[in-house]
């Protein structure tokens, strides 16, 4: 049986534009996918500030964490209220304050942007976390990580790959969770997918040190003569 002798010439007109909808729907997902993934890639190898001027130039272009995933982050890394927390490239300081509210635990928040330091400052005060919360304007690559034993962060690959060294003087049993990115080299201990919304889904990758490296790729033995 043919579309046509089932639906006759409107019903094949209707058929037509269901599959022209469905085919703009998935470009323009693909699409969203694409252009979320180039504005992070564009940034990486020159390290500039997508947004105009005069804003001051920064390592990461200032994308907001859903409240889900911000939530999602929190409860991966098993925040507990004897802990302390700092939320690298924190933005508005959406991550450390929920960190706060839920689990009552102290948090330090580090950007180098003095507009994002200002907002998460307001937002602490407007979420009264005030006296579990700071926020401190730095480059987050002078941090000394060894006084936190949890870290959050949405930061581009190139920037969570130059953080090892500091992520290797945390004590051991330390939690590190990252939004999207995965730390290259080091092996995850957990990874888990969190919907950000409808065709959203974002990945959460855990680690706990002592990072574990990744072994190295095995060469091709030479046949022996």
């Amino acid at each position: 049986m043919t579309i046509e002798s089932t639906f006759g010439p409107g019903g094949r007109r209707s058929w037509r534009r269901a599959v022209c909808l469905l085919l703009f729907a998935g470009t323009a997902i693909a699409a969203a996918w694409a252009g979320r993934a180039a504005l992070y890639h564009s940034a990486d190898p020159a390290r500039i500030d997508p947004t105009p001027l005069p804003r001051p130039r920064i390592d990461a272009p200032y994308i907001q964490s859903p409240p889900s995933i911000a939530e999602a982050m929190v409860q991966l890394a098993d925040i507990k209220a004897d802990d302390m927390v700092y939320d690298l490239g924190c933005g508005d300081g959406r991550l450390v304050i929920e960190a706060a509210k839920r689990a009552r635990c102290r948090g330090v928040g580090f950007d180098k942007d003095p507009q994002r330091v200002a907002e998460a400052r307001a937002n602490i005060q407007q979420k009264q976390v005030e006296d579990l919360v700071r926020i401190e304007e730095c480059d987050i690559f002078s941090v000394d990580l060894s006084k936190a034993n949890v870290v959050v962060m949405y930061l581009l690959p190139w920037m969570v790959k130059a953080l090892v060294p500091q992520f290797d003087a945390m004590t051991p049993g330390s939690r590190i969770v990252s939004h999207d990115f995965r730390i290259e080299g080091i092996e995850p201990d957990k990874i888990v997918e969190v919907e950000a919304g409808k065709f959203d889904t974002r990945q959460l990758i855990l680690y706990v040190t002592p990072l574990r490296r990744s072994p190295p790729p095995k060469t091709a033995r030479s046949p022996k003569s």
